[in-house]
Order: C-alpha cells, then structure tokens, then sequence
C-alpha cells in the first residue's frame, strides 16, 4: 500500500490561511514523507484550463525528480444533470481532466457521480448550502442515475483510449454508497472503469462492522483507490488538538482493512485471487503468495470472514500465522497515514472543522 497525499488539504478553503501552489505542496508532500500525491483540479491548483503543456511538462518533471508519482487526478463534477448544457459541460470538464491525467502520467482520474459542490464565504468552505439544497426537478429525480450512466459510458470509452482509469467515489447524492458504484461499473462494462471508496461517506456501512466486510466483498477487485479522511482544530493556545471526526467515521479504518483483503481471501485458490489482493495494496505479493498456498493445503473449508478476524487477533493457526504478519504491516501503514496527517495539520497555521 502506497499512501498519499490530496491537495486539497492546502487549497485554502478548510482553514484560515492562503493556499499553497501546487509546486510547493509537492515538495512538502516528499519531506513530510507521502508516497504519492492526488491532485485537485480546482483553482489555484490543478484547473486544466489553467495548466499549459509546459505547465503539465514542469508538473511532471517535477515528480520524477522528487520521485513522488501522481497518483490521481480528481475533478469535483455532478454528471447527474436534466440540463444537458450542465451535463455537456461537465463532460466537456472530465474529458480534459482525462488528458490532464494522460499527460502527467498519472494512471486514474477519479470521478464523482453528482458532486453538490461548496460554497465559499469569507474565504472559507461550507457543505451545508450544497448537501441541503432541494432538487429543482424533484418529479424526475429517479432519472438522475440514468444520466450518471449514459455519462459514464462515454467518458469511459474515452479514458481508454487516453491510456487512463476512470473511478468513481462512492459520494452521495443518488449515489447512497459501494453497492451503487459496483452496479454502475457492472452496468458501464468498461475495463476502463473502476471504484474509489471513501469510507467515512460510505452510507451502506454507517457503523456497522458487517457493512464494512460487504463492501470488501462486493467491490473486491473493482477498487484500485481509496480515500479517508482527518478533521483537525487548534486550541485557544494553537495547540493541534486530537483529530475530529465524525461518528460514522470513527473505528471505520479497523473495519475497513479486513474488508480489502476479503476478495483474495475468498479466491485465493485460484492465481487470480492473489493477483487481486496485490493490486488492492493490501498485502505484498510474497505474503499474499504464502497466504494461497497455506490456504489450499490446509483451510479451504474456512469461511473469509473468521480468517481475517483471527488475523488480528492471534496466532496458533497456520493461516492465521501466515495472515498475521500481513495484517501487522497492513496496520502499521495505517499509523503512518495517522503521523502524515499529523504533519500536515501542524503545518497549517489554523485548521477549521468542517461541517
């Protein structure tokens, strides 16, 4: 697993303080220790109507030299529209963050469905005047996933052939969580299409540790990104105070690692099944290797689900032995996630908790 960072943490809209250019975040992304880094394509940051091809060509050089790949380049779009010229922007919007991605060899674009956007007031952003806004065409709001589809079909087509995957984040609305993204992957049916999964902003697991092994389940090898996020403030006396969050998020990360190695878990018999465990991020190839080959000798009657528990728990069995090891290395990323994010919010004079 590859951790990085997303530029939105500098955009200058979640705290009282100027944005950072995106050269700059880069630089401080590769000393704070981030292995990667997922650009916004907001303004001031990687807008590509703003982004020249000497631009794009510095934006990569850049990574090589620091050795920080792109792993990510993410529009913030509402494919969902009834007013085709608001739908035919967005596309027109995605397709050119598709090339933005192609020409810093960044290998995803990551996609929302129906993005409701911020407001931006006194320099700071709020949720709350996007997510309550009622939809101006409730009589067809059943529709809306049928737009989101036709979209997405043809913005696939064109990210194949830019040599880019396109994935879309589990984000409400009309989205309600994974089992809608894995539905429209199913019903698109392009290679070229795959999964983001945000946890906290899951709303098919809430807190529900069942709904968090599902997901792994369901999404299995259709995942290839993963967001999860950390909510800071300061103190009277600019002391960083405990990450906040909110409660559907809290514990989810515990619930979520399992889940991820739940489809090589469950297929891990067949080559393929490995190979999908790899490509999560989960485990390193030897480990998940010597976890198949325990597996076939000696536990094909075990379910998935007490395998993963036992991984974390203890020891004695000689699947479990072999899982627990990985499950170690797997939380021991996570704790560094949790020091990367530290870093990044004492690095910024004062954090506010967003809604």
């Amino acid at each position: 697993m590859k951790i990085g960072l997303y530029t939105i943490s500098y955009l200058g809209i979640w705290y009282r303080g100027e944005p950072l250019p995106l050269q700059d975040i880069m630089r401080r992304a590769k000393r704070q220790g981030w292995e990667g880094i997922e650009l916004d394509t907001k303004r001031p940051h990687a807008a590509p109507m703003d982004l020249s091809e000497s631009d794009r060509e510095r934006l990569r050089d850049l990574a090589g030299e620091l050795g920080l790949p792109i792993c990510a380049v993410s529009p913030n779009c509402d494919l969902s529209s009834h007013v085709p010229e608001e739908r035919e922007a967005m596309l027109c919007y995605v397709r050119e963050c598709i090339e933005l991605a192609a020409d810093l060899e960044a290998p995803l674009c990551k996609v929302f469905a129906a993005w409701p956007g911020v407001v931006v007031r006194d320099g700071l952003a709020d949720y709350a005047w996007t997510r309550n806004r009622p939809d101006p065409f409730p009589q067809w709001s059943g529709e809306r996933r049928g737009n989101i589809l036709t979209a997405l079909r043809e913005l696939a087509r064109f990210a194949q052939d830019q040599g880019v995957l396109l994935v879309l984040q589990n984000h409400a609305p009309v989205i309600k969580g994974h089992r809608d993204v894995y539905d429209l992957i199913e019903q698109v049916g392009s290679p070229a299409l795959k999964a983001c999964i945000d946890l906290p902003a899951d709303q098919d697991v809430a807190t529900d540790p069942a709904g968090a092994l599902a997901l792994g389940r369901k999404v299995g090898r259709t995942m290839v990104h993963a967001h999860y996020f950390g909510q800071f403030k300061r103190g009277a006396h600019d002391a960083l105070l405990r990450p906040v969050q909110t409660r559907r998020a809290r514990g989810g990360g515990a619930r979520f690692r399992p889940a991820l190695r739940l489809p090589g878990l469950r297929a891990r018999t067949g080559r393929g099944g490995v190979r999908g465990l790899h490509e999560l991020g989960v485990l390193p190839p030897r480990a998940a290797q010597r976890a198949a080959r325990r597996h076939r000798l000696r536990a094909r009657a075990d379910r998935a689900g007490p395998l993963v528990h036992a991984a974390f728990a203890r020891g004695g069995h000689p699947v479990r032995g072999a899982l627990r090891g990985a499950a170690l290395r797997q939380a021991r990323s996570m704790a560094k996630a949790t020091r990367l994010a530290d870093r990044v919010a004492a690095s910024i004079p004062q954090f506010r908790l967003s809604a």
